[in-house]
């Protein structure tokens, strides 16, 4: 389903995108893929914490880069389970075009997600989210996620290898910023 989505799947995230409101999400080319890690794995439950949180301002200092060496760049495709980091993009960064999947951004963990909305709705949202990931051209992301992960391995296997990625802990970066 993920590598080589059948017609039956990509024909679903093409209904749930076109129920997407205010308007379907389409990305356009030159645009930045955040995905900006909170929940769980930076310690916002009883687990612990296994990474420290990003500030939202060092993966647009990176968007920033792109932007300036390709004016095109002003959209980011941003996914976060914080609504705060929403927020703040559209207050800090009013020259940036974001898209974003709507959805309850409450912080859950995946266990929480579940119980309040459903596994297919959960399924719905992550597939969506990691769909159009995989449409931007610039990456800015974080190691120690393994959702950044799984973006970066499928960049590598879809025909966007040599596209830059930028990674804000971890491994160093991939390509020319």
């Amino acid at each position: 389903y993920l590598l080589r989505p059948n017609r039956w799947f990509t024909e679903h995230l093409g209904k749930v995108n076109a129920e997407t409101r205010p308007r379907p999400i389409r990305v356009p080319s030159l645009s930045v893929s955040i995905h900006a890690r909170r929940s769980d794995k930076v310690g916002s439950f009883t687990k612990g914490k296994e990474m420290d949180a990003v500030p939202l301002a060092q993966y647009m200092a990176y968007a920033e880069k792109f932007r300036e060496a390709y004016p095109g760049a002003s959209t980011v495709f941003l996914s976060s389970e914080d609504g705060n980091v929403i927020r703040q993009a559209y207050r800090d960064y009013p020259h940036f075009q974001f898209l974003i999947v709507p959805e309850d951004r409450a912080n859950l963990n995946h266990d929480q997600f579940v119980k309040r909305f459903g596994p297919l709705r959960m399924m719905e949202v992550s597939m969506l989210n990691l769909y159009f990931h995989q449409q931007c051209d610039f990456f800015v992301h974080t190691r120690k996620s393994n959702w950044c992960r799984l973006i970066d391995e499928m960049r590598m296997t879809n025909g966007k290898f040599a596209s830059p990625m930028v990674w804000l802990n971890g491994a160093a970066s991939l390509g020319p910023v």
